[in-house]
């Protein structure tokens, strides 16, 4: 949710499934806002939305972990720090990882960098939010008024979805070495922003871009050899 963004919580945590036992342990938390998730080269990668960073957790930590059957303190490090934008999900394609970002820092601080120093306004804005949707809900729950444009508001102000359209439109993908976590190659648009999903067709090279918030695929013939 949107509001775990503004308030900048680090209440994002890694879960392990054993399928085995049909046990759920904790991996590592103080994530903040956990997103995307993937494996190379025994690695597991963990997009950290407000901390602008991919994490790396070892697997052979977490198989240890699991043999055991108790919870343990597994070391997270960095595998890219410092992004240019808020990542989202993470995606591996050969030897090579695909970050998609929520906004991208271009020409300057994006919105959340802005508002980073202010708390208490951010704090208020999601609270004012919150108050607006209990208005309309109320309004809604009333059944007077039928139209489906009304609920798509009540549902805007409710998700704090309404906020994304303060973010500037630069789709933006990132291309990252696996080994080294460097920046290898950016992709992107100045039309349209939010990009939570990058996917390459291995045969054609054609780069997707999906989106939580657009009604569209994008598609970039022939981006990644």
């Amino acid at each position: 949710m949107i509001w775990s963004l503004i308030e900048h919580e680090n209440s994002g945590l890694v879960l392990a499934a054993d399928l085995k036992s049909n046990r759920v342990l904790k991996v590592a938390d103080g994530f903040y806002f956990t997103n995307g998730i993937d494996v190379i080269n025994d690695i597991l990668l963990v997009s950290e939305t407000c901390a602008y960073r991919i994490a790396r957790i070892s697997l052979k930590d977490v198989r240890k972990m699991i043999d055991s059957g108790k919870e343990a303190n597994i070391a997270v490090g960095t595998f890219a720090d410092n992004l240019i934008g808020e990542p989202d999900n993470v995606r591996v394609h050969g030897q090579d990882v695909l970050v998609s970002l929520v906004s991208a820092r271009v020409g300057g601080p994006n919105i959340g960098d802005k508002l980073a120093p202010y708390p208490i306004v951010r704090k208020a804005m999601g609270r004012l939010m919150y108050l607006v949707y209990l208005v309309l809900k109320f309004v809604d729950d009333l059944d007077l008024y039928h139209d489906p444009a009304f609920k798509d508001l009540v549902f805007q102000f409710y998700s704090g979805h309404l906020l994304y359209h303060a973010v500037q439109p630069y789709a933006t993908v990132l291309k990252l070495d696996a080994l080294s976590g460097e920046l290898d190659e950016i992709y992107g648009s100045n039309t349209f922003c939010c990009i939570s999903e990058a996917l390459i067709d291995s045969q054609t090279g054609d780069l997707y871009l999906g989106s939580f918030r657009n009604k569209f695929l994008a598609r970039y013939p022939g981006a990644i050899a």
